[in-house]
């Protein structure tokens, strides 16, 4: 259910807190009353505090006795699991065999002369008897032996099935033929003695959520809602086995006017029971809540106003609420806006009674269960509780949900829009640039490529992400840089290097640049619809080449792809993004390894953090292209149409470099006298090999 829903079923619910409350006292949503986040906090103890009195009410019924909840509290204290389980047996025997005769509906008529003899068929049918005896029972036991069972509730009846065929309707026994347990120990560990109540069998509920705890986040995010919730769940899937084996192995047993005669359909009817969940705010002024007695017992049917004036009187059970933590930690008394304890009084004793009135109504309707009808009052009672419970437990669900997506909602009005991970990578950027000095600052990691500071760049390379809901974005908007933490160095005493094949290491020095990207991502984020890619950009007349690999160490690099870039071009790589366990996580995960696992794992992690130091070289072309033609530096900066033309010779025709580059018998007889310069020259000279070059292939073509 969304919060728009739930809102509209608390709004639907006024009408019933107006009759309970009066009009002098007007509850509204939690949401439509202005609050502290500390109140986010109480309400929602104060809903699991709801919920834990309804659920005792609730179990009465059961047969949950003051003394079998403090002997099962006692349990609990004691550090044993406490369950109540259900169970249940069925059998089969025959009782006997009758025969009968049934007049066809067909006629033979015969006419004659005088009269007309008509005949009729008879059928001779046998029916056999069986006799279906059902039973079952809910105890409470602890630890895992029975040996100490308490019994809360149980019947035995039976029915007799009428059959054309003398196969049994069902096995002769089962048993069991429906097992079902109920975890009550979280339930009972909430449940305080209270002080001020001297009979024993008189408990408080006192849920309370540590909200020092390293892993409290929200106050329904946090260690201690969560076994709440997860009680609720096996409540409702224990109510869920409780009502199917009484409608599918009882109500379906019996025949069409025995199951019409006792109006099986109308059993479970939200509508006459009221439920005291509710998230609900209403501002008021008091010191503290006292501890409230509310009276829970199934035999109290009388009005809200005449059981108030009573309570003192009654010796029936209790359940004593004590809110102990309404008031705000950093205060002692103040404003507070959960509901005041005459409210909470109402509202548990008008869910007592209307319960209560509605357990009479089925004793009149259904057979009493001391007769040996299959179906009787405690069976159409269990499945009224239950569907009672359910509703609980999905109120309480809901209720803690609600708090969730009203701080979220909240949240997202006072930003003005959702926040999503693009978002967030934004606001990391300004707080890191308000954060940081400028030499430390994480920058986008983009690189210009160029000779020097004099040169224009040749083209660019960075490192870029793009999220899945970027794609339908402008161009512009849509690939952003990443930014990371830099640390840079201009000249260092060893070269870097790698091999080509067995004969052949390539060695490079340079510029070094150490990159760190801290990612930030939501923990429900697909980390697979976020795209990061390796981008290489090209500017007209330029070129370089784009090595990728793995860094081995200081001075060794492993290359796994290489690429040439050139003349505009964009070339953009995906770069495969994965998570590996931390160091903490990763020693915690083999600690109870052997240690030859162990050995391996340590392998196998090795192997993968040398996997994770990506390193990418770029070779500038020029440069290089000077040097093997033996040219001056900057020679070939402005001869784009020699650069264009040896770029041709070696990539498309593969041209040795010794047939290009220009030799010192060539200007043996070079007259000083000359104007032209030594760098002139040698490029005229390479110009002229490369025409030969060209001249000598166009006429192979």
């Amino acid at each position: 259910m969304n919060q728009v829903q739930f809102i509209q079923k608390i709004d639907n619910a006024q009408n019933k807190v107006a009759q309970i409350l009066g009009h002098a006292k007007n509850p509204q949503v939690a949401s439509k009353v202005e609050h502290s986040y500390d109140d986010k906090y109480l309400l929602a103890e104060f809903i699991c505090n709801m919920g834990l009195a309804s659920q005792i009410t609730c179990l009465e019924q059961f047969g949950m006795t003051p003394e079998i909840l403090n002997t099962l509290k006692g349990w609990a204290i004691n550090g044993e699991a406490v369950t109540l389980r259900f169970r249940s047996e069925e059998k089969c025997s025959f009782i006997r065999t009758e025969t009968r005769q049934e007049e066809s509906k067909q006629k033979e008529v015969t006419e004659g002369s005088f009269f007309n003899l008509t005949s009729k068929v008879m059928t001779t049918i046998k029916e056999y008897f069986w006799k279906v005896e059902v039973s079952w029972e809910v105890v409470a036991f602890r630890g895992v032996g029975v040996e100490v069972m308490l019994r809360l509730n149980g019947r035995k009846g039976e029915h007799a099935i009428k059959t054309t065929s003398d196969i049994p309707p069902q096995a002769e026994l089962i048993s069991p033929s429906l097992v079902t347990n109920l975890d009550m120990t979280w339930f009972l560990t909430q449940l305080d003695k209270t002080s001020l109540n001297k009979d024993p069998s008189s408990f408080s509920p006192s849920f309370k959520i540590n909200r020092k705890h390293i892993q409290c986040a929200t106050p329904s995010q946090n260690p201690d809602i969560f076994p709440a919730l997860t009680f609720g769940n096996n409540v409702t899937r224990w109510c869920n086995d409780i009502s199917r084996f009484i409608h599918h192995n009882m109500i379906m047993k019996l025949d069409a006017p025995m199951a019409k005669s006792m109006n099986t359909q109308s059993l479970d009817q939200p509508n006459l029971l009221f439920i005291p969940i509710l998230p609900m705010f209403q501002q008021q002024t008091y010191s503290s809540f006292d501890n409230l007695s509310i009276s829970s017992s199934s035999s109290n049917n009388a009005p809200t106003e005449e059981r108030e004036e009573e309570n003192d009187k009654k010796t029936e059970t209790t359940i004593t609420l004590s809110f102990k933590r309404a008031v705000r930690d950093d205060q002692e008394s103040g404003s507070n806006v959960l509901l005041d304890i005459s409210s909470i009084h109402k509202f548990l004793n008008e869910e007592a009674r209307l319960l209560a009135t509605r357990v009479n109504d089925l004793k009149q309707e259904y057979p009493t269960p001391t007769g040996p009808r299959l179906i009787s009052s405690n069976e159409a009672t269990m499945i009224m509780v239950c569907g009672h419970m359910k509703r609980v437990c999905s109120a309480w669900s809901e209720s803690i949900a609600f708090i969730e997506n009203m701080l979220r909602s909240q949240l997202i009005a006072a930003i003005g829009h959702e926040v999503t991970p693009t978002d967030f990578d934004n606001y990391m950027s300004f707080h890191n640039n308000k954060f940081f000095a400028s030499a430390y600052k994480p920058k986008p990691m983009v690189h210009s490529i160029r000779r020097s500071h004099l040169h224009s760049p040749e083209g660019t390379l960075s490192v870029e992400r793009m999220s899945a809901s970027s794609e339908a974005s402008t161009e512009s908007n849509a690939n952003k840089p990443i930014e990371t933490f830099c640390s840079s160095r201009t000249s260092l005493e060893n070269d870097m290097g790698f091999s080509i094949n067995a004969a052949t290491r390539i060695c490079f020095s340079g510029e070094r640049h150490l990159h760190g990207w801290l990612r930030h991502d939501f923990s429900n984020t697909n980390q697979s619809s976020e795209k990061i890619s390796l981008n290489a950009r090209a500017r007209q007349f330029s070129g370089f080449i784009v090595i990728v690999g793995r860094l081995l160490d200081a001075n060794n690099i492993d290359p796994q792809h290489a690429f040439l870039v050139q003349n505009r071009d964009e070339v953009e790589i995906p770069l495969s993004v994965s998570t590996i366990p931390t160091a903490k996580e990763f020693k915690d995960s083999i600690q109870s390894l052997s240690p030859e696992q162990q050995r391996f794992a340590k392998a196998f992690r090795e192997m993968q953090l040398g996997a994770t130091l990506m390193g990418v070289l770029v070779i500038q072309i020029k440069p290089q292209l000077e040097a093997v033609l033996d040219l001056p530096p900057d020679s070939l900066t402005k001869e784009i149409k020699l650069t264009k033309d040896l770029f041709s010779l070696f990539i498309d025709y593969q041209i040795p470099s010794d047939l290009l580059k220009y030799s010192t018998d060539e200007s043996a007889n070079l007259n000083e006298t000359l104007s032209t310069t030594p760098t002139a020259f040698k490029v005229a000279a390479v110009k002229g090999h490369v025409a030969s070059m060209l001249e000598m292939v166009s006429e192979v073509k």
